[in-house]
Parts: C-alpha cells; structure tokens; sequence
C-alpha cells in the first residue's frame, strides 16, 4: 500500500538527509575523539617514569571502552542509512515497514552485545523495547513505514540517551586523566625544577609577609618604608615568574589543559547532538506518512556547531 501523498501526486519524496547527514556527523567526531585520546594516553604512557604502567592501565581500558562506541556508531549508521532510503523511496508499504523493524531489531542487538551483560545501560534499552515492542505485538504487521517508525521510536530515543550519558560518563574520566597528567606535570617538576621551586616559593612568601606588615605601620612614613619593600619583594617575584623554566611550567600547563579541554568539547557537543537525533527520529514517520520535509532545525544547528566544533579543533592539533 503506498502513502497518500504517493498516489496523489508526482513530488519528489521529502528531504530527510539532515537525519543521515547528522548522523555521519556523530560518526566522524566519536572517532576522531577516539583516536586522539588514545594517543594522547599513549604517549603519556611512553614518556616513561614512576606512572608509566598506571598510564598504559588508562590506555588499555580506554581502547576497550571505546571501542564499544565505535561499534554502536556502525550499528547507528547502518540503521540511519537504511531509514532514510526507506522514507525517501516513496515506498511507505508493509514491505519497507518490515525492513524499519528489522533495521532497528538489528541496531539494538548490536547495542545489546557491545555492552556486558547486566550493564545499566543495556537494563534500560531492555526496558525500552519492551515498551516499542510490547506495542508492536498488539498488532503483528505495521502496515505502513509510519507506523513502523512510530513503533520503533521508544527504543531508539532510549538507545539514544544512554549513548548520550555514556559518553558524559567518558567525559568525566577524561577530566579525571587530565587532573592526574598535571598532577604528574608537577611532581616532575619538582624533581627537576626543586632548587628554582624553593627560591621561588620563599620570595612569594617574604612578598606577603611584607604585605601583610603594612597594616601594623605607626606613621606614614613607616608605611611607605612598609610599602616600598613590599614593591621590592613584587618585583622579585615577578621577575623570578619570567625565568624561562617557569615560562616552560605555564606552556605546559596550558598545553594540557587545552589537548583535554578540546576533546571534551567535542565529547559534550556529540552528547547534545544524540540527543537531538534522537528526538528526530519520530519526525521521519511523518515524513513518510505524508511527504513533507521534517523540521530539523534543532538538529541541524547542533550537527552544524559540532562540525565547526571539529574543525576548529583539528586546526589547533
């Protein structure tokens, strides 16, 4: 049985490939965080020291955790590929309904398989096709695509949220791993930075007793004395924040900061856009029921900033 808006008229099916052009999107950025991260660990790791082998542990698990992702992402390109052409066929009969549910019976199976058994956040997909497919059982034949979207729909923004937290869950270690490679940052620098440390640390605090001394002054005059050795033990001190070992300190610093800074960027704006994508998948079944684009402005807009999010990031790699 075909749509309404095929036997009515001649129009082009409708535009859905902001839906599939997003979802390539999500694909390129998760990949690329990926693999940046791990090289990131890895070359933690390859500096050598006391924490080499804690750094390789991180590595390690990072590589088995993500690789998890990567495998979803193929299932949900898979999955997202194979809508579209259904919607845009103009086909909306039993025979491409069937292959919607089974395009999404086939996404959550790999969902369910990436992840170890009795995970969270297989327990909640579980629940949810419960719900799509408890639906579904009332009536064992969708007969048009539509309805089979509108079927599917629950497990699919489900599937989508926990992807969306699993990848929150990633950010927070990756905030983690960046506390502790400055941690270590700095524990190094100790070790061969010390005798420039201590002078350092001393000269900063001869600056603030001497500011603190200006309150007990008599007479102006001794507070002016007061203030001009307080003005001299600044000018130490920032003399001594110039000396290229702390310049180098500051560089580094800010080099790590900034190599995790980007890559939770990314991670954040992917989280937000498989929201989105979730949230549009329902509007693919009015598309096919009537042949109108969707609006997908929202999702438009997020998939647009998580590109330039990218770009922008690999530019400063």
């Amino acid at each position: 049985m075909l749509s309404g808006w095929v036997l009515a008229s001649c129009a082009s099916p409708p535009d859905v490939k902001p839906f599939a052009e997003s979802t390539s999107a999500l694909d390129l950025v998760i990949r690329e965080v990926g693999d940046n991260i791990e090289h990131n660990l890895s070359a933690r790791a390859e500096r050598g020291g006391d924490d080499a082998a804690t750094w390789s542990a991180h590595r390690d698990e990072f590589e088995r955790q993500w690789s998890v992702r990567v495998s979803v992402m193929d299932a949900v390109g898979e999955y997202a590929a194979g809508l579209v052409a259904v919607v845009e066929s103009g086909d909306a009969g039993e025979a491409n309904a069937r292959r919607v549910i089974d395009g999404a019976g086939a996404l959550i199976k790999t969902f369910g398989s990436a992840y170890p058994a009795g995970a969270p956040a297989v327990e909640l997909l579980n629940a949810a096709i419960v719900k799509t497919y408890g639906i579904y059982a009332k009536d064992k034949s969708a007969r048009t695509v539509a309805e089979a979207i509108e079927y599917v729909t629950p497990a699919i923004e489900e599937l989508a949220v926990i992807l969306a937290e699993d990848l929150a869950t990633i950010a927070r270690i990756m905030e983690d791993h960046r506390r502790d490679e400055l941690i270590a940052m700095e524990a190094e620098l100790q070790n061969n930075e010390a005798q420039d440390l201590a002078t350092l640390n001393s000269i900063n605090q001869l600056r603030i007793e001497a500011r603190q001394n200006i309150a007990s002054a008599e007479d102006l005059a001794e507070s002016e004395t007061l203030l001009a050795t307080a003005q001299r033990w600044n000018d130490v001190y920032e003399r001594e924040l110039a000396m290229p070992w702390h310049a180098d300190m500051l560089r580094e610093k800010a080099a790590i900061a900034q190599k995790y800074d980007n890559q939770l960027t990314l991670i954040r704006d992917a989280s937000a856009t498989l929201l989105a994508w979730g949230a549009a998948h329902q509007k693919l079944a009015r598309a096919s029921a009537d042949g109108l684009a969707p609006n997908f402005a929202v999702l438009e807009r997020l998939t647009s900033d998580l590109l330039n999010t990218y770009e922008e990031v690999r530019r400063h790699d």
